[in-house]
């Protein structure tokens, strides 16, 4: 059975209106997950984040990073058990080289964050609380 024409701006369009009514209505309990703040939750005093926090973060980042070069690796083996024009060979290829690409920017999040966790100072007391210069 050949594609039409349509299918593909039919598909785009349903996925659409799917993101559009999980906005909109709410998403159910079972896909709360996916609307939480991804990352590492400040455990500071006023929810401010402490070294440890960026730490982890930092500990995150290059975790997966190195799970991503693992899949890359993986991926790229896939790429040469078949022959090298075959689609196959580049369909696996091509995911090889996106997940080491990802794997450089989690990288360079890593190197950013660790650089965050040395130059980390404590936030002073003007920061912490909120001014109070309009309540007069």
């Amino acid at each position: 059975m050949a594609m039409s024409v349509w299918t593909g701006p039919l598909i785009i369009a349903g996925v659409t209106a799917a993101a559009w009514l999980l906005r909109r209505l709410g998403p159910p309990q079972s896909l709360v997950f996916l609307f939480k703040q991804p990352g590492v939750r400040p455990t500071g005093p006023g929810g401010t984040l402490t070294r440890r926090d960026i730490l982890r973060y930092w500990l995150a980042a290059w975790a997966i990073s190195a799970l991503l070069i693992l899949a890359a690796a993986g991926a790229l083996t896939l790429s040469d058990r078949w022959p090298v024009l075959s689609t196959k060979s580049q369909v696996a290829g091509v995911y090889g080289f996106a997940m080491f690409l990802l794997a450089g920017v989690g990288f360079l999040l890593g190197v950013i964050a660790l650089w965050h966790a040395l130059r980390w100072k404590p936030p002073s007391p003007e920061q912490k609380e909120p001014s109070k210069q309009g309540d007069a």
